[in-house]
């Protein structure tokens, strides 16, 4: 955003705009997956408009601070940066989104102790949904999709005992399943919004407007059939 909004005063509308900035870096996360970048432009945007508010409520996920009761993303300054729950339920204005939200959240980073790589991964396997993407580039972002998520269940068996990372994949798994209702529930609030005074980015990706703003990089040259886990957690 040009300037900073005060928490203690922000609308909904404000935190559409405070969110631009975890927009812009899961879209800077995206580019430098080379599975990503290989697609077509136009399949990029395709991808990242339709999970633009599933992303955004992942990296919520990322940057909720459980000992604090706060949101602050690792790389921002608390004292100007974090909203608290308090200042984030004010803004809600009473649609029970925040309390829903708030569900979610707690049950990635409490109930299942989802650290950072985890997040990471299920974001990636979030952006990956073949049912965003063409008919044409289906197969393929389904197979980029599937890697990633047998990438994250080879991550908790190194890092928990078989039984509890064979018990945690499929948990994980639902929250994917979980995030596309409170998907709906955001989208609907959105239609309330009146997109005058919304920042042009967010305005393109959710779709509040006519596309201004180019969200997707060019196609890659190199084969699209080579992903790394490094190439998914290198930024967030």
């Amino acid at each position: 955003m040009d300037k900073d909004v005060p928490r203690s005063q922000a609308s909904f509308a404000d935190l559409v705009n405070i969110a631009e900035l975890s927009i812009r870096r899961v879209i800077a996360m995206a580019k430098q997956i080379r599975a990503f970048k290989a697609l077509s432009q136009n399949e990029q945007i395709h991808l990242l408009k339709g999970g633009s508010i599933e992303l955004l409520i992942l990296r919520s996920v990322m940057t909720f601070d459980k000992e604090r009761q706060h949101f602050l993303d690792p790389v921002d300054q608390e004292e100007t940066k974090a909203m608290s729950i308090e200042q984030l339920k004010h803004a809600e204005t009473g649609t029970g989104l925040f309390e829903e939200h708030m569900r979610y959240v707690r049950s990635l980073a409490v109930d299942l102790h989802a650290d950072e790589t985890t997040l990471i991964l299920l974001l990636v396997i979030s952006l990956f949904s073949p049912d965003r993407g063409s008919s044409q580039y289906s197969s393929a972002i389904l197979n980029y999709q599937e890697r990633y998520s047998t990438l994250l269940q080879r991550y908790l068996r190194s890092k928990y005992p078989l039984n509890i990372a064979s018990q945690l994949f499929p948990k994980l798994l639902i929250k994917l399943t979980d995030i596309r209702n409170l998907n709906e529930e955001h989208s609907h609030v959105l239609l309330k919004v009146n997109p005058e005074g919304i920042q042009p980015l967010m305005k393109e990706v959710l779709e509040l407007s006519h596309p201004v703003v180019a969200l997707a990089t060019p196609p890659s040259t190199s084969s699209s059939s080579s992903s790394s886990s490094s190439s998914s957690s290198s930024s967030s």
